[in-house]
């Protein structure tokens, strides 16, 4: 166990509510990672912002991050800001440009690939980073090297 995924849509808690106080510690003290999925939530961005700064070593990945521009662009602001704050393109429809727009923003190291698999299909999303204009590095850090750097953190290896 190396992460959390929170879904909101689920459970109608705020990803901030004191119920969830001891799994963010857990998770803060094990430099876990967390999916946090925007679903149908109204305070997202701001609860996102609120855990990040009250716990920093937990990898807080926004996902869905590439489903519009305007989306795209708010969530960037946010990785931007907060060291502990990710982007995953995870989406059934990613708009054209929208990736080069990430790492033209500076965020190569904090894009991270997904596929929603079982769900859905894994390869268009995998075609949409190998043929974006971007360079084979970047590419790298987006399919792989970017979620291993976050695998190193984590203080609970399985075996």
């Amino acid at each position: 166990f190396q992460g959390i995924k929170m879904f909101y849509f689920r459970i109608n808690k705020r990803y901030n509510d004191p119920i969830f106080d001891p799994w963010w510690e857990i998770a803060d003290k094990n430099h876990l990672f967390a999916l946090m999925d925007n679903g149908s939530y109204p305070t997202f961005l701001q609860d996102v912002e609120d855990l990040a700064k009250r716990y920093p070593n937990v990898s807080f990945f926004l996902d869905h991050a590439a489903q519009s521009f305007p989306v795209a662009m708010q969530y960037a602001e946010y990785a931007k800001k907060y060291p502990n704050v990710y982007l995953q393109l995870t989406y059934t429809t990613v708009p054209e440009g929208v990736i080069e727009y990430l790492v033209s923003e500076g965020l190569a190291d904090k894009v991270m690939y997904g596929t929603d698999a079982p769900m859905r299909d894994p390869r268009p999303q995998l075609t949409w980073v190998a043929y974006s204009n971007i360079s084979e590095e970047d590419k790298r850090k987006i399919l792989g090297l970017n979620m291993q750097r976050v695998f190193d953190r984590v203080k609970i290896h399985q075996k």
